[in-house]
């Protein structure tokens, strides 16, 4: 049997109800999570631009109607927003990937029921992740190669093949299919409106497509990874064949994942939080002579630069941009679209005296865990030091389900208010529940897509 067939065999054999009850709320949290990113998404300049070019460019090429069009979308507006869900040891957001695909699909695939849905969900994390692993995503991220949109299409074609019960041998070509039209290239992050997401959301339908071409009847070579060989030659990666085959569910994937408590690239995270309890200690920003942020050098340079002002992503991956608002402007953390406090006298103030220093010391927890220690002198002599390895959504330092409706609160509120949030909390949970509530979480999100487009250009909040 071959490498794609026996993943295609447990793909099929995934079933929800067997799961621990751990596993099951770890689903139903980043099931909340994503959506909720998914409309958050829609609150910000670059998802407006996406909705623009839906609706000018979608009836004439096909994005506005349809399947593909949908979860194109709703893939590219969960992932820009920096506040989905990351798994560390393969670098990868599986959750933009996978819910998009499976509510999108689960819309339109007439048996697709609920136990089905999350039975997808869990297969889809599952193989997102392990070929995250498997071509060394921590490490081929930092050349050039964006591991979340290599993986795109072969998770989304995963839990498409589970939603459209497709059988082992169908399901095989689906991953196969899908692996002949993975990319991943990054696009510059440096400019405003990156095609970035565009292209990570056409991943993801592509990947959708690959199961229904499957379904009627295409076919791929399904040995492309039975030996290293085959990666190597066509994209210039190795591939770690073990890392796809370890057994299933033991923990599960899903259980694996990270997710954020605010709005900031993961590799800041660490920073952040050690940060923070320095500031509980009493550091005021007024007595800092100068802090040093000592990171593992694999992603010491990704963080170390300063903010465009126009370019929402500079502001996201800058440690001294995101200490400095930690402390002079916290909610800041919470504004997806940073239009707030790029400019900030207070904010720039202390972000000269942040530094990042490539740390040889902790570069032996990554890429399990992506840790930070802060060390601050203060300007009348003393130090004050905190180092995290574990961060707050990380597996030890699990958000509860009250954490995540508190950070989607603070994100969203400030577009819908307190009142319209709470129901769409609400609905988003419902769709675990039958099929009424995952067609009435459909159209909560087509509604909300609506109204953040009637309204226009995003405006920084107050």
């Amino acid at each position: 049997m071959s490498v794609l067939e026996c993943l295609a065999e447990h793909l099929a054999a995934v079933q929800y109800d067997e799961i621990s009850e751990g596993a099951k709320i770890a689903l139903a949290d980043h099931w909340l999570d994503t959506v909720a990113a998914m409309i958050g998404g829609a609150f910000t300049d670059d998802g407006r631009q996406l909705l623009s070019f839906q609706r000018a460019s979608g009836p004439r090429w096909g994005v506005a109607d349809g399947a593909a069009g949908r979860v194109w979308l709703r893939s590219a507006l969960t992932r820009l927003t920096e506040v989905d869900d990351i798994h560390r040891s393969s670098c990868t957001t599986p959750g933009s990937i996978v819910i998009p695909a499976a509510l999108t699909v689960a819309g339109i695939a007439p048996e697709a029921d609920v136990s089905r849905l999350c039975s997808a969900v869990l297969a889809g994390y599952e193989l997102v992740t392990r070929l995250g692993q498997a071509i060394d995503g921590t490490g081929v991220l930092y050349r050039g190669i964006w591991p979340t949109y290599f993986c795109a299409a072969f998770g989304a074609a995963a839990t498409a093949a589970r939603l459209l019960g497709l059988n082992t041998r169908e399901s095989a070509y689906a991953l196969a299919i899908a692996l002949t039209v993975s990319a991943g290239g990054s696009s510059p992050s440096e400019q405003r409106y990156p095609c970035r997401w565009w292209t990570l959301g056409h991943a993801v339908a592509s990947g959708c497509l690959a199961a229904v071409a499957a379904a009627h009847g295409f076919k791929g070579d399904l040995r492309m990874l039975d030996t290293p060989e085959w990666m190597e030659r066509t994209y210039g990666l190795h591939l770690y064949r073990d890392r796809l085959m370890v057994p299933w569910g033991r923990p599960w994937a899903l259980e694996q994942v990270s997710l954020k408590p605010y709005c900031a690239a993961k590799q800041v995270i660490s920073a952040i939080e050690a940060w923070g309890q320095c500031l509980e200690q009493g550091v005021r920003p007024a007595d800092v002579e100068a802090v040093r942020v000592h990171v593992p050098p694999s992603y010491a340079a990704m963080i170390d630069h300063g903010i465009t002002s126009d370019v929402r992503l500079s502001s996201l991956t800058s440690a001294p941009y995101q200490l400095a608002v930690r402390a002079c402007r916290p909610d800041v953390l919470y504004d997806v679209n940073r239009r707030a406090a790029l400019d900030a006298e207070e904010v720039r103030t202390l972000m000269e005296k942040i530094s990042v220093v490539p740390c040889a010391a902790l570069e032996s927890w990554y890429p399990q865990a992506w840790p930070a220690r802060v060390e601050v002198n203060l300007r009348h002599g003393g130090a004050v030091s905190a180092e995290v390895c574990e961060a707050r959504g990380d597996p030890a330092h699990r958000l509860t389900t009250s954490d995540i409706e508190d950070k989607w609160h603070r994100i969203l509120d400030l577009h819908l208010g307190r009142a319209a949030v709470a129901s769409c909390l609400s609905r988003i949970r419902g769709a675990l529940g039958d099929g009424a509530g995952l067609t009435a979480c459909n159209e909560l999100i087509e509604e909300a897509f609506e109204e953040a487009f009637r309204r226009g250009p995003c405006a920084p909040p107050p």
